[in-house]
């Protein structure tokens, strides 16, 4: 879902930043960390494009679409950890990127652990999620983004969706899968996403309710992780963690 294999409508308007109230703002501002560490302790999937960017852009909160992307379980040197949001980022494209608020009425994030590996998806959606599958996001969805520099090439990872339910991952059981439902198009900017030999691949459809991929392909976004980490053996059983975290 590259801006080079579709009609791109200029949906630029001009924007003032100072009257914005940015989504991220109020986001997880403690960030991705365990106790007694750095508040802030960035995990960035794929683990290489933490600060490289290849100016290919998604289209996740622009158009109507379902997409599974798998992130496989060496990208994740973690441990077992409850992952609560994701933040994405521009493109670090400027004729895709810009600054931006919207509202996405009706927007789905299911989460699992898959024993899927990267490029190798199923065009059957059903076939790719993991038997503890769960939707941690559904409903109507407020984002933005400031579109700044990051490190490297990169823009700020600033578009942010909190989790309403937590998601226990743990990367010795299998790798996670991202199953993503957008049900409208928006004025969300493109989002940086990369289609190499990166440890992550994807499967997508233009109809949000498809069952069926029409495309399996390499590209996969760029996620920043946020999560608390779940150790062991100070901790429960990551069995009881689960059982806690599902009531």
């Amino acid at each position: 879902m590259k801006p080079r294999s579709c009609l791109v409508t200029g949906l630029f308007a001009v924007i003032t930043t100072a009257t914005m109230a940015f989504a991220a703002d109020v986001g997880e501002r403690s960030g991705v960390g365990e106790r007694g560490r750095s508040p802030d302790e960035p995990l960035v999937v794929p683990n290489y494009l933490a600060d490289q960017d290849f100016y290919q852009a998604g289209h996740t909160f622009r158009d109507a679409a379902r997409v599974q992307q798998v992130y496989n379980a060496s990208e994740f040197s973690t441990g077992p950890i409850l992952i609560r949001g994701f933040y994405w980022r521009p493109c670090a494209d400027p004729t895709y990127a810009f600054p931006f608020q919207t509202i996405l009425t009706n927007f789905q994030v299911n989460v699992s652990t898959t024993s899927a590996q990267a490029d190798q998806l199923s065009a059957t959606f059903a076939d790719n999620s993991g038997p503890d599958e769960a939707v941690v996001f559904q409903g109507k969805l407020r984002i933005s983004s400031r579109n700044k520099p990051g490190p490297g090439n990169t823009r700020q990872f600033d578009i942010f969706v909190r989790f309403k339910q937590p998601f226990l991952y743990d990367p010795a059981k299998g790798n996670l899968l991202v199953d993503i439902q957008n049900f409208q198009s928006s004025r969300a900017c493109y989002i940086s996403e990369y289609g190499g030999q990166d440890g992550g691949s994807r499967a997508y459809s233009l109809d949000p309710n498809a069952t069926t991929a029409e495309v399996v392909d390499t590209g996969v976004d760029v996620l920043r992780v946020v999560f608390t980490r779940v150790r062991t053996p100070r901790n429960p059983p990551i069995e009881k963690v689960q059982l806690a975290v599902a009531k």
